[in-house]
């Protein structure tokens, strides 16, 4: 399934690969994870940016 997340009109992750695990699915990109967990209660949704090597993020 391919996802995007376009944030006040500019597109922060556009990406087709993605994994299912237990109550999450993630997708990812060269640069950001988003990741949807939920349950019967909730929905929660995170965005993070991936570290670059060294540490840094990008």
């Amino acid at each position: 399934m391919r996802v995007e997340f376009i944030e006040n009109g500019r597109k922060l992750i556009s990406t087709n690969r993605g994994v299912f695990k237990d109550n999450e699915l993630i997708w990812y990109d060269n640069a950001y994870i988003l990741s949807l967990k939920f349950d019967e209660e909730k929905v929660e949704i995170v965005m993070k940016k991936i570290p670059k090597a060294g540490g840094e993020v990008r």
